[in-house]
């Protein structure tokens, strides 16, 4: 249950390679097993029926995917898959109004996923919300050297927003300090969200994606995002 990534390493000087490893509840997002985002576990935001959220949760138990799974979905429209009972770690939320389902997040994933495998997943990035806290400044990836393990660096970062509406997804990703002004492939994601593909304009308009994914996104507008540059520097 714990063992969440593959690294192989060599010398003290190398960089460790690293795998992500499908932990209970989040192979869909490193894998698109067994649909891709924003569908997790046969779940659509906007399409999926409680009846059908029920039905998958029952399956997720059967199998075993899951360490536990509360279910309040008739006092506050919400599952929580989660896969240890000693920390929050790694959990999925399964939110629904009335008998749809309205979103899928999920927060401080436990296995390392770099922004480069989520851009060759998904596609460039329809909009940036960078969050910029101070450090060195970076002029390039080729610069930039990752922590030792990105998936347990505490080092200080700043989060970015990447936007994909019409897709229907939302990430954050962490600019470690070290690393101010750029994006680069190693960077790790830490959260996600699905919901009902939408304009980037209904996105942003009345904090809809601010309410539904990230409170740090409230009163943010289109004239505020950074337009996806590609890998590097001018962030």
């Amino acid at each position: 249950m714990f063992l969440v990534t593959s690294c192989a390493s060599g010398d003290l000087l190398s960089e460790p390679t690293c795998t992500p490893v499908p932990t209970v509840v989040e192979p869909g997002l490193a894998y698109g097993i067994p649909c891709k985002p924003p569908c997790w576990r046969g779940l659509i935001p906007g399409r999926s029926t409680r009846q059908e959220a029920a039905q998958a949760m029952e399956e997720l138990s059967t199998e075993g995917w899951a360490d536990y799974i509360i279910d309040a979905s008739s006092v506050g429209g919400e599952y929580s898959i989660s896969p240890s009972p000693f920390t929050s770690h790694g959990t999925i939320h399964v939110v629904l109004d009335d008998d749809t389902v309205t979103k899928i997040r999920g927060t401080t994933l436990l296995f390392y996923y770099p922004v480069g495998t989520l851009v060759e997943q998904f596609g460039d990035p329809e909009g940036l919300y960078v969050i910029a806290q101070g450090g060195t400044i970076c002029s390039s990836c080729e610069g930039w050297k990752p922590p030792y393990h990105p998936s347990t660096s505490d080092e200080m970062s700043s989060p970015v927003h990447l936007l994909y509406p019409s897709q229907g997804l939302w990430f954050l990703a962490l600019v470690p300090t070290s690393g101010q002004g750029c994006i680069c492939p190693k960077m790790k994601v830490v959260a996600f969200c699905y919901y009902s593909p939408r304009s980037m304009q209904e996105a942003l308009s009345d904090n809809y994606l601010a309410d539904l994914c990230a409170g740090t996104l409230t009163g943010v507008t289109e004239e505020d995002l950074v337009e996806w540059r590609g890998f590097g520097g001018g962030y």
